[in-house]
């Protein structure tokens, strides 16, 4: 079980009247909680005419009062413009943390002593975990509707094909003008493998159906045939997790290389080791459960990792070096939470592979920054109802991430990359470290 947010607003009118632009930067509905606790309250709002604002927060049995006591620069410049410095509302900000749990909390401010409620916050409860049969795990209530997609009810639009389209074009110039080759793999969705464990009926076109024959012209650079992960599910993918495993991220590794154009074999000194693990569904379920899964051990192959910028999920920067790799060329990989492992296959390939978790959308800083010979890009069959874009700004993902955090996350990044070595992707971080310490523009 876990707890998404709901930020549901109430009509206001007054509240309307007196402000010029007020923004929640966190909590985001997007976001979820593994349990109640402590939530963290940011924003900021800006008033048509001077005046005194309070920050109010209610729950049942109490209502907190927290005057506005952030400066933000970074609102005033976007939002008014000029110098921040001479604005009369520069601190107009609040960041807070507050107990919550699965009772509502009214948001509001109180203007020159008159209280206007604006947002009510929300903890829902969801289960993310569909139990099928033979003890398989299937994820649910997921923001990309997977259950919706397998049954059909969820196409991707003609608006995100033709941004799709726009992606791939971007693709196709800017291999002409850096002279890369290119990829990009699809990875199956668990419920596409096993489907008779499934508890829903799979449609006659899905979107990963729509996928395949809108970009049918490039059968040889994008990867969705999944034949070889079917007649290997049982090693490709664990009960208990919604990734593919070690396994089948060395099949997908292999598909990337003979799409690449590359004759070359995987190192075959890799061994594996059968774990009981709870996978992030098994995880899920109170009590957990464990299955075994096939974990790969790396620790004696050449490739080292040589770069973390420290960030999980979007906006992750790894990166592998490789003295005695089989192929003499550098690689960006542009991928998800299923690349972490295939990019451990993928280094004991290339020279030098950075991993960028992106879901496929392409940096072109990265590539200025790395002139790779290959691009890999990767994403799973529930994100293509998203399209990946090809104006990533890196930075800001991680600026925005990183504003976020509390004053010991930050703390705790900052000590991390002092220990890096000083590559470009370490500036990144510490920008976003000094910007966050000033209080900048989440959006």
């Amino acid at each position: 079980m876990s707890y998404q947010f709901e930020l549901e607003p109430l009509k206001c009118s007054d509240f309307e009247r007196l402000i010029t632009k007020w923004n929640l930067d966190l909590p985001k509905g997007t976001e979820s909680l593994d349990k109640p606790g402590m939530v963290r309250i940011r924003g900021w709002v800006l008033t048509k005419e001077a005046a005194q604002v309070v920050l109010l927060l209610k729950s049942p049995g109490s209502t907190v009062r927290e005057p506005l006591n952030r400066a933000r620069p970074d609102v005033i410049r976007t939002v008014i413009g000029g110098n921040p410095e001479e604005c009369p509302q520069l601190v107009c900000g609040f960041d807070l943390q507050i107990r919550m749990d699965t009772s509502p909390v009214q948001l509001g401010f109180e203007v020159d002593g008159v209280a206007h409620w604006i947002r009510t916050i929300k903890l829902k409860k969801v289960l993310k975990v569909l139990q099928g049969e033979k003890g398989y795990l299937f994820l649910a209530n997921d923001s990309n509707r997977s259950v919706d997609q397998f049954e059909g009810n969820f196409p991707i639009t003609e608006r995100n094909l033709e941004r799709w389209d726009q992606y791939f074009a971007s693709m196709v110039r800017t291999k002409e003008d850096r002279f890369f080759r290119w990829t990009l793999m699809v990875a199956p969705g668990k419920e596409y493998l096993f489907p008779e464990y499934y508890p829903f009926q799979r449609a006659e076109s899905t979107p990963v159906d729509q996928f395949r024959q809108r970009f049918a012209r490039f059968e040889h650079e994008i990867l969705c045939a999944w034949d070889e992960f079917e007649a290997h599910r049982e090693l490709s993918y664990p009960k208990s997790d919604t990734h593919w495993t070690d396994y089948g991220a060395s099949i997908a590794a292999r598909q990337v290389c003979q799409a690449l154009g590359l004759d070359t074999q995987l190192d075959d000194s890799v061994r594996y080791r059968l774990e009981m693990r709870t996978g992030d569904l098994g995880s899920k379920l109170n009590p957990p459960v464990r299955y075994p899964m096939y974990v790969a051990g790396f620790g004696q192959t050449p490739a080292r990792l040589v770069f973390d910028n420290g960030i999980t999920n979007h906006g992750k920067i790894l990166a592998y070096e490789n003295t005695e790799a089989p192929v003499d060329a550098r690689a960006v990989l542009f991928g998800d939470s299923f690349s972490v492992n295939m990019v451990r296959w993928l280094s004991l390939v290339f020279r030098r592979i950075v991993l960028v978790h992106s879901a496929a959308s392409v940096d072109p800083e990265v590539l200025e920054v790395e002139n790779p010979d290959y691009v890999i890009a990767q994403t799973n069959a529930r994100f293509v109802v998203s399209p990946a874009v090809f104006d990533l700004d890196s930075r800001n993902v991680v600026r925005e991430k990183i504003g976020g955090f509390s004053a010991q996350e930050r703390a705790a990044l900052e000590e991390h990359i002092s220990r890096q070595p000083d590559v470009a992707y370490k500036g990144w971080i510490l920008d976003a470290l000094y910007s966050a310490e000033k209080g900048e523009l989440m959006c």
